[in-house]
């Protein structure tokens, strides 16, 4: 029987809202199927500096030592060091289990993981043998210590929200120091707009959800550092009910 396995956890992971990670596991028609599956869970090792993302396609042929390099261009890869399947892997958990349609793993083992960056793999043995794996990053809301090296990092706590509720928006750099500007839009109006500077220590925004956002409000984050432009922007919902 031909089988499609789909794995549904998002990129970044706040490790006390997770639910664990769901896969799912279908035939040709869509219909939800049992399978026996291996679970692998990996962590990774992150390079030992923030780097900025390529400006053009990584080089086919390499003209200079890597020493040179890195040393004019440190926050620049030199061959693979961006790429995440060339990052070293450290098997933390590898289970066989029955799935059956949709199932979700990991509920309990989420939560005794240490924040970083982490690979999952789903094989599901047969006739050909079908595998699915996904990257993302796993944080905690009770760390202040940024949970990868990042030069722009940031994670709202919910995409959704009811008036009274209060959302947390931390941010973070690897630079450890870079000044963005923070706002928060209802539709055109400003309702808050501040400068802040992002360390490798987590800054924490609280965001008082208003009855006046019904109908969906803005968080945006503005930078400008190493020459490079960076920007953010997340739409909550907050629905008329």
């Amino acid at each position: 029987m031909a089988l499609l396995l789909k794995l549904r956890v998002p990129q970044n992971v706040i490790r006390e809202q997770s639910h664990g990670i769901e896969i799912v596991a279908r035939n040709l028609s869509g219909a939800e199927v049992p399978a026996s599956v291996q679970v692998k869970l990996y962590k990774l090792t992150t390079p030992g500096r923030y780097l900025l993302k390529r400006l053009w396609p990584k080089p086919d042929t390499v003209l200079v030592t890597k020493d040179y390099f890195t040393k004019n261009f440190p926050h620049l890869a030199y061959r693979n060091e961006d790429d995440k399947n060339h990052w070293k892997q450290t098997l933390t958990t590898s289970e066989e289990m029955r799935v059956n349609g949709n199932t979700q793993v990991f509920t309990k083992k989420l939560e005794r993981l240490k924040p970083g960056e982490y690979l999952i793999v789903v094989t599901a043995k047969g006739q050909p043998e079908v595998s699915v794996r996904k990257f993302f990053s796993l944080t905690s809301e009770r760390s202040s210590k940024l949970p990868v090296k990042d030069i722009f990092w940031h994670n709202l706590s919910a995409d959704r929200a009811e008036p009274g509720n209060v959302l947390q928006l931390r941010v973070g750099s690897a630079s450890g120091n870079m000044r963005m500007l923070y706002e928060v839009l209802n539709g055109r109006e400003v309702v808050q707009r501040q400068w802040i500077t992002a360390g490798k220590k987590l800054l924490k925004q609280q965001i008082p959800v208003e009855e006046a956002f019904r109908g969906n409000f803005v968080v945006r984050l503005l930078a400008v550092h190493s020459n490079r432009f960076f920007s953010w922007l997340q739409t909550v919902k907050v629905p008329f009910t």
